[in-house]
């Protein structure tokens, strides 16, 4: 079993689409405006999906901002690029006790 989609809600699409589309450069997307629903293909076999809570679902408390893992060949390589391209970090890659190599955003990144 894997997981190859996960949908998010969200209060502002145009920052989530920012996000994921200009500086992380995620190419393939669709917006669907009837629903107000993006798209964005992350991998061969991924992809992850936002869009407005829904009408008389009710809203529950906000849940802490999930946590999403995007795998790369060169950390080093991939922060410059993304600094380069306006995307805000926690700090510069760090090397972890358990052997990886990460560095931190959130989507206002």
């Amino acid at each position: 079993m894997s997981v190859h989609h996960s949908d998010f809600t969200t209060h502002d699409i145009d920052a989530v689409k920012r996000f994921y589309v200009e500086l992380l450069g995620f190419e393939n997307h669709e917006h669907d405006p009837q629903f107000n629903y993006l798209w964005v293909q992350t991998g061969g076999t991924s992809s992850i999906g936002f869009m407005p809570p829904m009408q008389g679902m009710g809203e529950a408390p906000p849940p802490k901002e999930p946590t999403l893992y995007f795998i790369v060949d060169d950390v080093d390589r991939a922060y410059a690029t993304l600094s380069a391209r306006g995307v805000m970090f926690e700090g510069p890659p760090a090397d972890m006790p358990w052997g990886h190599r990460v560095v931190r955003t959130t989507v206002g990144g």
